[in-house]
């Protein structure tokens, strides 16, 4: 009887405590649906993307003739220099590199903006790009797309930004410490102020020069007028190498999109050419890559564009990169990109000067 009892009670114990657990969990998941639908978030972000992505766009939209557009996330850039291409195949060129933290739709949805008919678009889009699940919000987007770009994420559909919201238990938070630093540092508040003001007065603080820094920083007034980012000397990168593994293929719902986007430029007469971002491969001597650059390059062809270059051609050393394995330095932007306009050259039948 008294094993019973016991039993009864351990059951009950049990039952209790996946309640409690059940009601916390429910009340973070709540806490944070409401966070993500009434509050306008003014958080920690990467502010100075919003002003990046309006000054490229200015740029792009102001060339009224055919152009080349590198398209991309931060390995475009730093990796490539828009101004070389444009000097060596006299065609204008804007370096539309961004962020790789930004999603696919979003880096695609800013091609479709501004491109014309009989523009070039060159994708060197970074790895993670050619993954499943690109609907799913990382808690990069979700913060910085709410904080900057807030009228893009009330657009995602709903399941989305709730499925975001849930896997990011402590989103309600950050905006709670966001509303509280606000009111501590006016300094920095008057900052994300500055980078949520109007285009036009972002685009004539770009203008004036007055904001260019003299050394390297993150921010969009350190670009030159074609979108290449400066002040990138020396080499200061940790980290690991890169997978000259990946991409070994396409996710099929990853394909789709890019499809979609390439039948829709060829609508408009917009060519796309697709690229390696850097690899960065010192003590990486692996040749299993060539079966996948052969398979990645077959899945390229079947949406309807071509692959630059093999794989092996974007493969650089340590010193050649600055401060991420993404980000390439001056002297290897300048390697990377004499190897783009040869091979854009044999590719797309263009003649350097």
């Amino acid at each position: 009887m008294d094993g019973l009892e016991n039993k009864k009670i351990e059951t009950q114990i049990m039952t209790l405590y996946l309640v409690r657990m059940a009601i916390f969990t429910l009340s973070i998941v709540l806490i944070n649906i409401l966070t993500m639908l009434l509050i306008p978030n003014n958080m920690e972000a990467e502010y100075w993307v919003r002003e990046l992505i309006i000054i490229k766009r200015s740029i792009s939209q102001k060339i009224n003739q055919p152009k080349i557009i590198l398209l991309g996330g931060s390995s475009t850039l730093f990796g490539i220099d828009a101004k070389k291409i444009e000097r060596e195949t006299n065609i204008p060129t804007v370096n539309l590199g961004l962020h790789a933290g930004l999603g696919l739709s979003y880096i695609l949805n800013l091609g479709r903006e501004v491109s014309k008919p009989n523009d070039l678009i060159i994708l060197p889009l970074e790895l993670n790009y050619y993954s499943c699940d690109q609907s799913a919000l990382t808690s990069w987007q979700l913060n910085n797309y709410s904080a900057w770009d807030r009228e893009y994420f009330d657009s995602l559909p709903l399941k989305d930004r709730l499925r975001g919201a849930i896997s990011d238990p402590l989103l309600y938070l950050r905006v709670i410490v966001a509303y509280i630093h606000r009111s501590i540092s006016p300094s920095v508040n008057s900052e994300r102020r500055l980078a949520l003001g109007k285009d036009s007065e972002i685009l004539m603080r770009f203008n004036s020069g007055q904001l260019k820094p003299d050394k390297f920083a993150y921010s969009a007034y350190n670009l030159d007028d074609r979108g290449d980012i400066l002040h990138t000397d020396g080499s200061f990168v940790g980290g690991n190498v890169a997978n000259v593994l990946e991409p070994k293929s396409i996710c099929p719902e990853t394909k789709l999109i890019l499809s979609n986007f390439v039948d829709e430029m060829h609508k408009k007469n917009t060519k796309v050419i697709f690229s390696y971002p850097p690899y960065l491969i010192d003590g990486n001597s692996s040749k299993e890559w060539e079966k996948f650059d052969v398979q990645f390059k077959k899945e390229v062809q079947g949406i309807g564009a071509k692959l630059l270059s093999p794989r092996d051609m974007n493969f650089y050393p340590h010193n050649l990169f600055f401060n991420m394995n993404s980000h390439m330095n001056e002297a290897g932007r300048e390697k990377n990109t004499l190897n783009l306009i040869r091979f854009l050259v044999e590719v797309n039948d263009l003649k350097p000067n």
